[in-house]
């Protein structure tokens, strides 16, 4: 997915929104008339001036709410250094810390070959130039000087394009990771490579720029501009100008939107997933997903569900709109929505604002503004109710002449949610309409209300002795400023104005008044656990509390900050399991710290040490940090309860409950009692040889379980109950015996002697044939199960004889089903009938067969038939003969019957069964 500035699809979980309206937000226009606007930075000279970057190589100024004709700085025409279109241009721009004093900025845009030797359309360069010396309002395009170039023609998206100074002084840029969809470079967990990157250089009193000791990769193992990485377009980003805490807004790919924030004080080196994870989700599956090395979640995601492309803001600390106070404020350009979050993955949506915001920036005094880049107009933030306008400047003016009425420049009002009042102290003022190009020629001293767009001026008598200040103040609501004029001759004196931030203070704190050259000191002190840093116009140095300016030449202000201090927290782990982050962590005063504590597989965590805190699962997070301290992670080895127990008929030893080491075996003797053989079960896995059952390794609460079976032996002997005799056979009828041994019996089998058998079956009757006639012959019959052949039955005499009595031995069955025809031989000779029948569902000329087996050769079937039970006539019957059987088909007979079949007349009249 590519993902275009123009029409900026620069691509938010919302864990939590609330729609909350905002009521009291609005957004004042504060200019108009730019061409693409895609940042917003002020130059810290307390000029009350907005720079705007405009994407196609110009930044213009906005003062006292007027866009000045004449660019600041122009990068374009035919020799233009800047390619522009789509989302390549100019795109950053960051003023030195030290702006007022040595004029230089730096610039971050996409070039071409008028840039500079060696770079290609698309590569990054980040530039430094200087202001005119002849006018503040003028940069002096000659005294651009390359700084950092990087490579990125390959694809023209991506570009990043975030410049700004930290509180630490050194300059911060936010690096795309090279474009395409997908991060195809592999760029954003590539420590060789500067894209996908944010970095951190400084820029002061070197030619181009120097590495900070404290990069994290300054000593090696990547490149040691490198401050953080894992990162895919980062789109602004901010500091915040109370805590100093770094927010970094990051266009994501497909699915989800994130900022991911930075505390105060890190030591840099973090990584923030992509492309293994876009936000905190899963992107690349052929990494299993699994966090990388120095992972930081976002601070706060969305998905696309409510936005598609993230603009990074600001932690909001101006006064003009309460409601935001201390919020961070953020903006979705792809649906045009405002933000503001609360802490992490908590969000408001400032309803009824949808501007098409392609930038934030904040103002000299922490006011807000924003940039629709589709209209090309800048808007700032106010309230319904707020009578405090945007910051306005009058420019002081000296060496006038004595008792001159001096006029000031003239501001427009913006930033006003409601008309409120304006009056004058010290001078006159003018009010001229809304559009106006010049001050009004009616003055008045007055109160009298005011409205936005308003064009105010003030004038006042000069004063009439040398080297003297005349001031005027203006009040709109409760915001005043002041115009000062300055006669010349002799020395001149200056007001030096302290201020100090929160957590600390400054002593003088009123304004001072110095001769020109004098120098000014002031106690600052802060309070406990936090350190003292001193900025502003004047100069100057700290030392322990006191702070002493330079020789002052010009009005000028010295302003305390307050930051906490940090501790170092030292992490270390034991054998047998790991600590994250395992390196030592900065932490501010009163802050905290969270360590993820990951035991060894069999092991478990306890965490020590001198920090305080408390431990959830692999979590442990400290309590408020106050010194350095220490965490200590141990680790022991589980055991877990091996639950050994035995069924009837045998025992185990040990029984009942064992605790097992991880990884360790436990050991069983398994005895089973006198004719049982022993198996053992259970979830532990093992193995028995003998009497011995050894477990697999332990990895959990497992169980052994012993079961004992009944070792088979061989049958009793089956009895005899009839031996009848046919020509040259014997049929034997039997009983099974009273012990089968444990085991099913699988076979009977029968010898005669002399010269008979042996005969093998499954049932009673067996027929022994070969017998010799009239021979006395001495059967016997033994059961075999698995176990082996039991002892022979008591022996029957039987002699066999050719004019045997014709007597039915068994009766045998076989069902046909379907047309399956004329039945063949020869038949199952061990079937027999113990149950009543009935005949099966079948088609028509379907049979069923019953076999008449007898004890001597059949020369006549006979005739059957077939009745129910009430003697009525069913179907039809028909009689075959085969050797010693007589086999009986029956048709036409209705499924479900139970019927009588009477056999007659075999061999001879008069037989019947």
């Amino acid at each position: 997915m590519r993902k275009y500035l123009v029409t900026l699809l620069l691509a938010f979980c919302f864990s939590c929104l609330s729609l909350s309206s905002f009521a009291d937000v609005t957004l004042a226009p504060f200019a108009s008339g730019l061409a693409g606007p895609v940042d917003i930075a002020n130059a810290g000279d307390n000029s009350g001036r907005l720079f705007i970057v405009e994407q196609g190589g110009r930044i213009r100024i906005v003062q006292n709410g007027t866009l000045l004709t004449t660019p600041f700085l122009n990068l374009t025409g035919a020799a233009s250094i800047v390619t522009a279109g789509g989302e390549r241009g100019l795109l950053g721009l960051a003023f030195h810390p030290q702006y007022a004093a040595n004029g230089q900025f730096f610039v971050y845009f996409t070039g071409n070959a008028n840039a500079g030797a060696g770079i290609n359309t698309g590569d990054i360069v980040i530039a430094r130039f200087e202001r005119s010396a002849a006018d503040a309002n003028i940069a002096n395009p000659a005294s651009r000087v390359n700084i950092l170039t990087i490579p990125h023609s390959a694809e023209p998206n991506h570009n990043g394009g975030a410049l700004r100074f930290g509180p630490d002084g050194f300059l911060y840029a936010g690096v795309g990771d090279g474009g395409g969809g997908g991060d195809p470079f592999m760029s954003g967990q590539d420590l060789n490579t500067l894209l996908g990157k944010i970095l951190r250089i400084n820029v002061t009193g070197v030619p181009a720029y120097t590495i900070p000791a404290t990069n994290p990769f300054a000593s090696g193992g990547g490149r040691p501009e490198i401050w953080a990485y894992g990162i895919r377009n980062p789109w602004r980003f901010s500091f915040d100008r109370v805590t100093g805490d770094f927010y970094i807004g990051d266009v994501g790919q497909n699915a989800w939107e994130e900022i991911n924030r930075q505390a105060a004080g890190s030591s840099g080196g973090a990584n923030y997933g992509w492309k293994i994870l876009e936000g905190n989700h899963c992107f690349s599956p052929m990494t299993g997903c699994v966090n990388p090395p120095n992972y930081v979640a976002p601070y706060l995601e969305y998905s696309h569900s409510v936005g598609n492309a993230v603009t990074g803001g600001y932690v909001y600390r101006g006064q003009s709109t309460p409601d935001l106070a201390g919020k961070y404020v953020f903006g979705d350009y792809a649906n045009s929505k405002l933000f503001s979050a609360d802490g992490p993955n908590v969000f408001t949506q400032i309803l009824g604002l949808s501007p098409q915001v392609s930038t934030f920036g904040e103002g000299e005094t922490g006011e807000l503004y924003l940039a629709n880049i589709g209209s090309g107009a800048i808007f700032s933030f106010s309230s319904s109710t707020d009578f405090t306008p945007d910051p306005v400047v009058f420019f002081p003016v000296s060496g006038v002449p004595a008792s001159t009425m001096m006029e000031s420049n003239r501001v427009k009002v913006s930033g006003l949610g409601a008309s409120t009042s304006i009056s004058v102290s010290g001078g006159q003022y003018s009010v001229a309409a809304a559009g106006s190009s010049a001050c009004s020629n009616v003055y008045r001293s007055n109160a009298t209300p005011i409205t936005n767009d308003a064009v105010v001026c003030v004038q006042h008598t000069s004063a009439s002795t040398a080297n003297t200040i005349r001031s005027t103040t203006l009040t709109i609501g409760s915001y005043s400023t002041t115009f000062v004029s300055t006669t010349g001759a002799s020395a001149a004196t200056f007001n030096v104005t302290p201020s100090a931030g929160a957590n600390g203070f400054i002593s003088p704190t009123g304004v001072q008044t110095v001769s020109q050259g004098a120098t000014v000191s002031f106690t600052v002190t802060p309070m406990a656990g936090f350190a003292a840093a001193v900025g502003g116009t004047c100069g100057g140095f700290l030392n322990g509390l006191n702070y002493l300016t330079n020789p002052v030449t010009a009005d000028c202000t010295v302003a305390a900050t307050f930051t906490p201090l940090a501790y170092a927290v030292t992490p270390s782990a034991g054998a047998n399991g790991t600590i994250a982050p395992s390196t030592v962590v900065s932490v501010n005063h009163g802050g905290f710290t969270i360590f993820t504590i990951t035991p060894s597989t069999g092991y478990s965590a306890s965490v020590g040490g001198t920090c305080s805190g408390s431990q959830a699962g692999t979590l442990f997070t400290t309590g408020p940090i106050t010194a350095p301290c220490s965490v200590v992670a141990s680790f022991s080895l589980n055991s877990y309860a091996v639950t050994a127990s035995a069924g009837a008929n045998g025992s185990i030893s040990p029984s009942g409950v064992q605790n097992i080491s991880h990884g360790a075996t436990a050991t069983f003797t398994v005895t089973p009692a006198p004719g049982y053989s022993a198996a053992v079960g259970g979830s532990c896995g093992g193995a028995l040889v003998g009497t011995t059952y050894i477990t697999s390794a332990i990895t959990g609460a497992c169980a052994v379980a012993a079961t004992f079976a009944f070792i088979p032996v061989a049958p009793g002997a089956p009895v005899i109950g009839s031996a009848i005799p046919g020509d040259g056979q014997a049929s034997i009828g039997f009983t099974p015996p009273a012990f089968d041994g444990g085991a099913a019996i699988s076979q009977y089998t029968v010898t005669c002697s002399p010269g008979g058998g042996p005969v093998i079956g499954t049932s009673s009757p067996i027929t022994v044939t070969g017998l010799a006639n009239n021979v006395l012959h001495t059967c016997s019959v033994t059961a075999t199960n698995t176990a082996g052949t039991g002892p022979p039955s008591a022996t029957v005499g039987v002699t066999p004889v050719s004019s045997a009595t014709l007597t039915l031995v068994s009766v045998k069955s076989r069902k046909i089903h379907g047309s399956a025809g004329t039945f063949i031989l020869p038949i199952d000779r061990f079937a027999t009938i113990t149950d009543p029948m009935t005949v099966e569902p079948r088609l028509i000329g379907a049979g069923h067969t019953i076999v008449f087996e007898f004890n001597v050769p059949i020369a006549s079937p006979g005739t059957a038939g077939a009745s129910n039970i009430t003697a009525v006539p069913l179907g039809m019957a028909f009689t075959a003969t085969d050797g010693y059987n007589v086999i009986v088909t029956l048709t036409g007979i209705d499924d479900n019957q139970r019927l009588n079949l009477t056999l007659t007349d075999v061999n001879a009249p008069g037989f019947s069964t």
